[in-house]
């Protein structure tokens, strides 16, 4: 149960929303973001996020980048992509997972 919520931030374009929530009095910080289409500019903003990331925070929203080709669909190119090696550098540094590719090991298993 929520027992308590904190807006921490939120840009006034609408992609990075950041919350704190206390649950069972532990505080977890949530941050919701859009990535741009832009390349650049997801890059900007995934090198700004580590300031927001303690140890409970949880990302989710749209990345808008292709972080490996098994993630290819009939829209998506895997390309070059600058911002994808920013993500997998911040994940890095943050200790942070991919649901999804966690979610596909346990089927091979």
């Amino acid at each position: 149960m929520i027992e308590n919520s904190k807006l921490i931030y939120k840009d006034n374009e609408g992609r990075i929303l950041i919350i704190d929530m206390i649950v069972n009095n532990s505080t977890f910080r949530i941050i919701n973001i859009y990535a741009s289409n832009c390349e650049k500019e997801r890059k900007e903003m995934f090198n700004k996020l580590g300031r927001w990331i303690n140890n409970r925070t949880i990302i989710i929203g749209d990345f808008n980048t292709v972080l490996s080709k098994a993630d290819i669909s009939v829209n998506n190119v895997y390309k070059n992509d600058m911002s994808r090696f920013t993500l997998y550098e911040l994940m890095h540094n943050y200790n942070l997972l991919d649901i999804w590719r966690i979610e596909n090991k346990f089927k091979r298993e």
